[in-house]
């Protein structure tokens, strides 16, 4: 059990702070398969935030406490890379990133909202 703890936080490593930050393009087969969301640009989720669309904007923020509940599981050297914050301030922070960054893909915004929160900037 300890091996696939330690081959999973390995791949999920690798996936989430390697390839996928390289480049603006979305993930490849050769690099990871992403689901949902997180293969949105960050202009889509404006959009949908500058309509209104409710529903879809939950949608966007169950797919980002999935992927954040993920790295605490896996990669997160304390477990809680929130550190306090509520899931609002997550998406407050995010919608601010994609207000910024429109060409990024969510999984980036995510990636960089990681990040931020590792390094003690938000």
């Amino acid at each position: 059990m300890k091996i696939f703890k330690i081959l999973s936080f390995a791949a999920l490593f690798c996936a989430a702070f390697h390839a996928p930050v390289l480049a603006e393009t979305p993930p490849s087969k050769e690099m990871i398969a992403i689901y949902g969301h997180g293969n949105s640009k960050c202009a889509e989720y404006n959009d949908f935030h500058a309509k209104g669309e409710e529903a879809i904007l939950r949608n966007y923020q169950i797919w980002l406490n999935g992927f954040v509940s993920a790295y605490n599981t896996l990669i997160s050297p304390t477990g809680n890379a929130a550190k306090g914050k509520q899931p609002e301030d997550l998406m407050r922070w995010m919608e601010n990133y994609c207000r910024q960054n429109p060409e990024s893909y969510f999984q980036r915004a995510t990636i960089e909202l990681l990040r931020s929160m590792e390094t003690g900037e938000f």
